[in-house]
Formats: structure tokens, sequence, C-alpha cells
């Protein structure tokens, strides 16, 4: 029984790891459910604020998103047909979450979701109606609400032009604009001094026709203006506000963001592409996926007061009469800051002349003394370095001389060890060095029997400990030399044959305790070996060598340069094709 709880135990551990793995890396799919189309301005910013969160999070979600195109279209029959399209389209339980813009997609979730989308969380933004009732998905939605805040519009209206006492609301019969009118025109109660009259069965034309007669005692306020639909007639925001204004003798006011520009005045508007931001933050918490970076131009709030700089000049109004904090589009840029690029660029290159100039005049002082010094120092350095390397290439002779299979195997240590190395990413100067002594990782070898060392056979233990002491012995003829490459090529003879897990000789070191030359020259060594034919076994093919390395990484060999090593392996063949025995 106690067998059976162990056996049951280690298969948990086993399969557990790789169960969270596989959790771990299944992507996310999130359905985005746009109650409009998105050459509509309002939806193609919310979702820009998605997709450029998203590429900022830390999972792999992808985005599946859809638009209802509400505006053109509506009724029972055809939600009934885009409820069968998704039904289609998408199989049942492919999705983890899901975010929807606007009222007509939270009111089809309502009526759908329980029985299409059941149990996922849902993140609704840009809702205009304040009291809907989420009835059975409320406990697995989040709503955060589009408010148009009339009442302070209408304040800094009164604000800006206190004289003005006719308020013209122009709307259309969309769903959002129902509500908008609604609230606007209970809101208005609390303004007993003005008038508010609707505008809501005038065509585009005859609205700006309108507008070009209307009093100086008036203001008007913009919210949805697609009049024409029955007659096949659709206008986007930009249209829409850009032919209204055009001749409007009155300030235009809204109550979003993206009719600014197009020559509207502006107000205390929502911003949409915030609000696809904080979507995705909102199920970041849900999901269990962060977001790493701050996106960009995300904003404080998704609301705020903005202004376009030309209105508030047409109509005379003072910037210190706007409300604190307020943001001005379009403002003329001054002279410096357009050209605040080049000014920087030239004031720096300035800068960096006179630096350059005084440092020149201290260097050509010091020129003279160190050229001096700095030549003799060269001639000492190269004369050593000539000293240790030939000795190096004596001993590279006196093996391949000593011991008939190594031939081509130095050279193509050599070669391997500094590529090794280079992939590594060890300075130059190290690899470089490291193809200079790596050849002389067997130089103890001229102390071993030839009896032994040529041997076809498999060597007896007596022979085994005989051969495994050209460690001790390399060390020992090499750090008879001075000199920094004597003493790591004496590194690697010694350490050459330890091992990762310490079962190596002839210091049973470990890990990192082995010196990372010694550790590169292990790998290459035991490779060349394995692929070369030898007195007593045949050249291995790859395939086995390539297992070997696999099972002996993180045993026998560094794990991280054994994996570099297999990554690569090819380039190490070119090598042995380069340099062959």
């Amino acid at each position: 029984m106690r067998h059976y709880l162990s056996l049951v135990c280690g298969f948990v551990f086993l399969f557990a790891p790789m169960s969270l793995f596989a959790h771990e890396m299944k992507p996310l799919n999130i359905l985005v459910l746009h109650s409009y189309s998105p050459s509509y301005e309002w939806t193609m910013n919310i979702q820009q604020g998605i997709s450029e969160s998203i590429a900022k999070v830390d999972r792999n979600v992808r985005l599946s998103v859809e638009y209802m195109d509400s505006k053109r279209v509506n009724g029972n029959d055809y939600k009934a047909q885009y409820l069968t399209y998704l039904k289609h389209k998408y199989s049942e339980g492919y999705f983890d979450a899901i975010i929807a813009s606007d009222d007509n997609a939270l009111n089809f979730l309502i009526k759908n979701a329980n029985t299409t989308f059941p149990k996922l969380p849902i993140v609704a933004v840009g809702i205009n109606n304040l009291s809907i009732d989420l009835a059975d998905i409320e406990d697995r939605t989040t709503v955060y609400y589009e408010r148009d805040h009339i009442v302070k519009n209408l304040k800094l209206s009164q604000s800006l032009f206190p004289e003005r006492k006719t308020v013209y609301l122009f709307s259309d019969n969309s769903l959002t604009s129902q509500l908008v009118r609604k609230q606007f025109i209970e809101d208005a109660k609390v303004f007993p001094n003005l008038t508010v009259k609707i505008i809501d069965d005038l065509s585009l034309k005859e609205a700006e026709q309108f507008l070009a007669k209307a009093g100086d005692d008036s203001v008007a306020f913009l919210t949805h203006f697609n009049t024409e639909l029955k007659k096949g007639n659709y206008y986007d925001y930009g249209a829409i506000a850009s032919v209204l204004s055009q001749k409007s003798n009155i300030p235009i006011f809204v109550f979003w963001e993206h009719y600014i520009g197009y020559g509207v005045l502006g107000g205390y508007v929502n911003r949409s592409y915030a609000l696809g931001i904080q979507s995705i933050l909102s199920l970041s918490n849900k999901l269990h996926f962060t977001v790493n970076e701050k996106v960009s131009a995300y904003p404080v709030a998704w609301e705020g007061y903005v202004f376009d700089y030309g209105i508030v000049d047409k109509f005379n109004i003072d910037r210190d009469d706007l409300p604190y904090a307020s943001s001005i589009v379009n403002e003329p840029e001054s002279y410096l800051y357009k050209n605040r690029n080049i000014i920087s660029v030239t004031a720096l290159l300035i800068i960096m002349m006179l630096g350059i100039i005084v440092t020149q005049y201290i260097a050509i002082l010091r020129k003279k003394e160190l050229d001096e010094n700095k030549t003799h120092i060269l001639k000492l350095q190269k004369k050593t370095l000539n000293v240790q390397k030939e000795m190096i290439n004596v001993l590279g002779e006196a093996i391949e001389t000593r011991s008939g299979e190594t031939g081509n195997h130095v050279k193509r240590v050599a070669k391997m060890s500094s590529l090794l190395g280079r992939l590594y990413e060890l300075p130059k100067s190290e690899y470089k060095l490291l193809e200079v002594i790596s050849p002389m990782h067997d130089v103890g070898k001229i102390g071993i029997p030839e009896a032994i060392l040529d041997k076809p056979g498999k060597l007896t233990p007596e022979e085994r400990t005989i051969i495994e002491t050209h460690t001790i012995m390399g060390y020992k003829l090499l750090m008879s030399g001075d000199g920094e490459i004597m003493q790591s090529a004496a590194r690697i003879a010694l350490e050459h044959h330890e091992r990762w897990d310490g079962k190596g000789y002839p210091n049973q070191l470990k890990g990192e305790e082995i010196h990372i030359f010694a550790r590169i020259t292990a790998i290459v060594d035991v490779f060349d070996a394995l692929m070369s034919k030898r007195c007593y076994k045949e050249a291995w093919p790859l395939e086995r060598v390539i297992e070997l390395f696999k099972q002996e990484r993180g045993r026998q060999f560094d794990p991280n340069l054994s994996q570099l090593f297999l990554d690569n392996i090819y380039s190490f063949i070119d090598i042995r094709l380069e340099y062959p025995d």
C-alpha cells in the first residue's frame, strides 16, 4: 500500500508542473462586441485603446472583434440573425471573457449571454443607461458608464456665454441619443432661465442652414445626429461636426472628444480611447494577466475639459475664463517649439564641439608622454605573448607526434572552443585567448605510456587510474610558465575532465567551481572525440552524439553551455569539415 501511494504521488509531482505549464501557455480568447461600426470614431477609439493595451500584456491574448453596426440596422429579426451568426462562427466554450461597448451590445448580452456565453466575465464600457437592468448577468458584469455631465456642460456654457438663454440640442433617434435627450431635458430644469429646444427632425443640410441663421442669444449642444438613415444617408462624427460648424453663428458644445477638431468649441467630454484601456485593465484582474507598460497617451481619466483653440479664438473667449486644467487642441506652435528639435540639436552640437576642443587640447599635451611609455610597454607585452604562444605551439606539436589519435583534433578543439565562447558572449579577448590555450588540454598525456594511449581495447582500472593523472601532469607542466596565458592553459588541463555534477576528476569540482574555459573545452573535446574514429572505437553518428549531450546536460556538462552547443551544432560540424582527420 505504501509503495502504491508513493507511485501515485510521483505521478502527481511529475505531471502537475506540466499541466500548470500548459495552463499558463493557453491563449486567452476575448470577444469584443461593439454596438456600432468601425467607421464610427467613438467605436474606433475604444477599439484602439483595447488593441494598444493588449499589446502590453504578459499573456497571449487573442481578440475576436465583432461590430453590430446597430446605427444602420437594428430590430429583433436582425438581432436574431446576428446571434445565429455568432453561434455558427464560434464554438461553445471558445471565449474566456467578453468586452461590450455601448448600450446595444450590452442589451444584446443581457438577453442572450446566459444561453450563448454562460459564466463568462463581461466588461461593458460607454453605457449611457444609468439604470440599466443587468438581470441574470449582473454578478459577472462590470459596467463603466458614459456619463455625459449635462449639468456641468450647461454651467460651462453659462459661464462662458452668460447672456445666451436659448439652448438647441441636436440629436437623432438612436438609443444613445434618446437617453441623452431625456437626461438633458431633465437636467436643464436646474437652469430655469434657459429655454431648451430639441432639433431632431432636420437633415444635415437643413441643420447647417438653421445654425447659420441662429441668433446670438443661443448656444448649441450636439449629441448623435444621423437623422437621414431611412434615406440611406449615414455620416460619421467628423462630417457632422464639420458641416454644422462651418457656417454656425453660435458655439457648439459636445459631450465626446472625437467631435473636437472639426469646428465645434468643446466641453467636458468623454474619451472613448480611455474606456477601451479601462476594459482591459478590468479584465486583467479577472483573467490574471498584467499590463506590463503604461499605454501610450493614456489620460488620467476618461473625461475632462477639452477645447479647440481656433473656436475659442473665434468667439473671443479669454483663456483665463476656461476651467482649470482644460486641454487645448489645434493650438498653433511657437517658433521655438516648432523648431525645438533643430535648436536642441544645434545647441548640443556646439556644446559637443567645445568639449571636443578642450579634450583634444588636453590629449595633445599628454600624447607625447603616453606614446613614449606605450611603445615600450607594447614591445614588452608582445615579446611576452609571443614567447608563451611559441611554447604552446611547441607543446601542441609534441602532443600530435606523441599520440596519433590527436591529429587535427587539437586544431578543431581550438576553433570550436573559440566559437562556443563567442556564442556564450565571452569578451572577445577571452574567446580569442581560449582558441590559443584550449589545444593544451591534453598536454599531460606526454607523461602517459604509449601502450596505454594506443591500447585498442578497454582500459583496466589500473590503466584508467594512470591515464587520469594526465590532468595533474598537464597542470604542473603549464604552471611552470609565467603569465596569464600559461596560467589559464593550466586550469583547462587540470579541470577539463571535471563534471558538472561533481563526479569528475581529479578534484571532483562541480557546477561553476569549474573554470568556464574548462567547461567549454570539455564539451567540444568530447564532441570531437565521439565524432572521430579512434583506435579503441568507431566514430559515432551525429544522432547518437546529440542524444548523449541531451542526456548529460546538467550531469556531465554545463546545462546552459550544452544547450547553446546543441542549438548551434551544425556550426561545429562545419569546423570538423574544415579540419578533417
